[in-house]
């Protein structure tokens, strides 16, 4: 910058100088064109190197960069745990060791409905029931999308075979502010026959009097249903179909069932055991 202004003090000096030199000795025509010219061509140089030059701009507040402090290592950071997957999707329904149902108190309310996960294999039979003093209804729904039990409906039970092995959602809700209710969820152990066979025999471990394990079993319309539990005097049977016919139980309890099917469904029995007793059963099936 200083010599940008020494130049310029240099070209004004030269330019002072012909101009008196020519007031000294009266120039002639021509030689005051010349001088002219020769002034001209400086002051234009003056004015060119004057807007090369350039200047940065006056920082302001907009152009200030902003700086974010980076954790040292005396700094902490708060961080959220991961949600589990019973606060992502609910509570999940844990059957008892070798226990067939599962039984619970719960609170829903309109703000936010009570949800369960159910974990069942496929052919499975699932039954579900809620009772309330409120009104409540519920909805079954897989973890792949499958609608069991439509969310807009009523029901307040479901019963039916599962389509595949996977989770599926239970959500309890009601349209009132809040609402109390119990949960009953049954899967019965599945009974299966080998190839070749038309009965199967189980021996059980011990059940406590007042309390009940349960079977499944796919038959036919027509075929002959044989179901026989020992020890006799310490277990009771009862025998309905998945559409709520009843075969044996409503005061006909006993030890022993035979008889021919109505319809072609799954079939759930339950065995008993009589009050004061733990111990463990023979369970006899067979559909010849």
């Amino acid at each position: 910058m200083k010599n940008f202004f020494a130049f310029r003090w240099i070209i004004f000096s030269l330019i002072a100088g012909v101009l008196v030199g020519c007031r000294a000795t009266s120039p002639s025509p021509a030689e005051q064109t010349q001088a002219a010219l020769f002034a001209q061509a400086t002051l234009a140089e003056i004015v060119r190197q004057t807007q090369q030059v350039t200047f940065p701009p006056t920082p302001t507040e907009q152009s200030l960069p902003t700086i974010t402090p980076s954790l040292t290592s005396t700094q902490t950071q708060a961080i959220s745990p991961p949600p589990t997957e019973e606060e992502e999707v609910g509570e999940r329904v844990a059957f008892a060791a070798n226990a067939t149902q599962y039984h619970a108190d719960g609170i829903t309310s309109l703000s936010k409905s009570k949800v369960y996960l159910i974990h069942a294999l496929k052919d499975q039979l699932l039954d579900i029931s809620v009772t309330s003093g409120d009104k409540v209804g519920i909805s079954v729904v897989g973890a792949d999308g499958t609608v069991l039990l439509n969310p807009m409906g009523e029901s307040t039970s479901f019963r039916g075979a599962l389509p595949s092995s996977q989770d599926y959602t239970l959500t309890v809700r009601t349209t009132a502010s809040s609402a109390t209710f119990n949960l009953s969820v049954m899967i019965p152990a599945r009974i299966a026959f080998d190839a070749g066979e038309n009965s199967a025999q189980i021996s059980a471990p011990a059940l406590s009097g007042g309390y009940s394990r349960q079977y499944s079993l796919y038959a036919l319309s027509g075929q002959t249903l044989s179901v026989t539990v020992v020890p006799e005097d310490d277990f009771a049977l009862t025998i309905y179909g998945a559409d709520g016919t009843m075969l044996m139980g409503n005061h006909n309890y006993g030890n022993a069932f035979s008889g021919t099917l109505p319809s072609t469904q799954y079939y759930i029995i339950s065995v008993s055991a009589a009050p004061g007793v733990t111990t463990g059963y023979t369970l006899t099936v067979s559909v010849p």
